[in-house]
């Protein structure tokens, strides 16, 4: 971002990241620029409802916003935390691109209002769940254990899960929970959004 962008113009003296000048003065907390660029420049997750954004959180996201400016960013995020206070919303944020990702579709028309108030592009998305297109089943070990594996999607994701005699309950609900949590971060296929217009 440009030093220019990251200055409110009625108010340039204003530093977003003074605490005192921001709570002493009324002035910049009813100036939209001046509250979009104090909650903007704010570490990802100092937002009430808000987590830093994730591969699995990407993968999962229905609705993607942004890229934004720093402006913008800030009054979503400022918006999102009374969202949040009212109706639990959470989302993730990517200070680095400037977007915000959301896995829950509720929201949506409350989210798509307060980006068309601050002129956020907002995107529904969608996508295919790979498929398994290969198994197989192997004895090892003398047929003292198994291990089954599989394949899916166009990019021939393997996901495995290995178990043996004489494994405990324990370990064998642990090699599973790890298996299960294997197959829940196979990446969507064929990802498509939309702009929404409403």
């Amino acid at each position: 971002m440009g030093a220019n962008k990251d200055v409110c113009s009625a108010h340039p003296e204003f530093d977003p990241q003074n605490n005192t000048m921001w709570i002493r003065d009324r002035r910049y907390r009813q100036c939209l620029t001046c509250c979009g660029l104090y909650y903007g420049v704010k570490s990802v997750g100092e937002c009430r409802g808000e987590f830093p954004v994730s591969k699995k959180a990407i993968n999962d996201a229905k609705i993607r916003i942004g890229p934004m400016t720093l402006v913008q960013l800030g009054l979503i995020r400022n918006s999102f935390i009374h969202c949040n206070k009212e109706d639990g919303l959470l989302w993730f944020t990517d200070s680095e691109k400037m977007m915000i990702y959301l896995n829950q579709d509720s929201s949506r028309s409350k989210v798509v209002g307060l980006c068309n108030e601050y002129g956020c592009d907002v995107y529904r998305r969608s996508w295919d769940d790979p498929k398994m297109h290969f198994m197989n089943l192997t004895d090892v070990m003398n047929h003292d254990g198994g291990e089954l594996s599989l394949e899916f999607g166009d990019n021939n994701t393997k996901v495995s899960l290995m178990i043996k005699v004489g494994m405990s309950a324990k370990e064998v609900g642990e090699r599973v929970s790890q298996f299960l949590d294997n197959l829940n971060k196979i990446p969507h296929e064929h990802l498509s959004e939309v702009k929404i217009v409403e």
